[in-house]
């Protein structure tokens, strides 16, 4: 027998356009949201946990309160961080086919499903079934939503990381910029998605050579993370970044202790990064073992080289009073 269930992200962003604007806001619209599919005869209400993020960050007490409101539907935690991406997938389309139906094919809620949706795709490698739909979708928020609308946004940063991943950089800049430019004005630039949006700007101008711009852009990120959120993961991948910009400009010896630092921060910081995006845990190891092989120390790029194959982390010595690393 088949069952149907919905799977809600829990996105929500200080916003005068966004229909929740605070942590509370979600928490309660989960709980109705979850009290109407059980109205509608639905069998499953997940929530997709994605810790020191602007969503759904602490599952059980929403899910206790959830249970207090409702008598049958099952419930709980999705299941894309962890990368199992085929169950994902499953509930993903699931929840999109049920909201079309319902609430119509231009609902806010459809749309934030066919982004969803889109982006499990491009997680998968699916490229060519992702593409289509995030086009579909973008057509469709500029439409009803408006050029600076929060989920509009969210959709043009997951077009440009697609882009990204694919190897289209030159794509990717021209969405990560478009991107950058909405969430700067519409939400400031100390956002969590306006610093992630200079990341990915940055690293799509990176990816093609153009170190010069992509320096300026690293530095801001890495400044606005440093004040805002220093402990979290997307710092260290601005480091990441902004090392990488100067290993392409030559300046090796500023770049080091940048990409050491960076990788090591992400690395130790490893759990609380979403499956998909582990992928910039390589991408900095790799620029590690590029910085030395540019610099001339072929025996640590290979030792950084091997490491990429092998899981490990090279031991690194103390840093030293100039800032750069001691010599081996």
């Amino acid at each position: 027998m088949k069952k149907i269930a919905f799977l809600s992200f829990g996105h929500w962003t200080a916003s005068p356009q966004s229909q929740t604007q605070s942590a509370a806001d979600t928490l309660l619209q989960s709980i109705d949201l979850a009290v109407e599919a059980e109205r509608l005869g639905m069998d499953g209400a997940y929530f997709r946990v994605h810790h020191f993020a602007r969503q759904l960050a602490s599952p059980f007490p929403l899910l206790a309160a959830v249970g207090a409101k409702t008598r049958k539907i099952e419930i709980g935690t999705a299941v894309i961080d962890e990368g199992k991406y085929a169950q994902a997938e499953t509930l993903f389309s699931q929840t999109l086919e049920i909201r079309r139906r319902v609430l119509g094919p231009e609902h806010h809620y459809t749309l934030k499903s066919m982004d969803t949706l889109a982006n499990s795709y491009a997680a998968q490698g699916e490229y060519t079934r992702a593409e289509p739909l995030f086009v579909q979708t973008l057509e469709i928020e500029r439409r009803v939503l408006g050029p600076e609308h929060p989920d509009l946004l969210v959709t043009l940063s997951g077009v440009a990381s697609m882009y990204q991943r694919e190897g289209k950089y030159a794509q990717a800049e021209i969405y990560a910029a478009q991107a950058l430019a909405g969430e700067r004005h519409a939400l400031g630039s100390e956002d969590p998605h306006t610093m992630s949006s200079e990341a990915d700007l940055a690293l799509a101008t990176l990816s093609q050579g153009k170190f010069d711009k992509a320096e300026p852009l690293s530095r801001e990120a890495l400044k606005s993370d440093q004040k805002a959120q220093p402990d979290n993961w997307q710092r260290f991948r601005a480091e990441s970044l902004l090392g990488a910009s100067l290993t392409g400009q030559k300046k090796y010896a500023e770049a080091e202790p940048l990409l050491l630092e960076g990788y090591e921060g992400m690395t130790a910081r490893k759990s609380r990064i979403a499956v998909p995006s582990w992928y910039y845990l390589d991408l900095a190891r790799d620029w590690i073992a590029e910085l030395y092989r540019a610099w001339g120390k072929p025996k640590k790029a290979a030792e950084w080289s091997r490491s990429l194959h092998a899981g490990s982390i090279p031991s690194t010595r103390k840093q030293s009073a100039q800032g750069g690393l001691a010599p081996p």
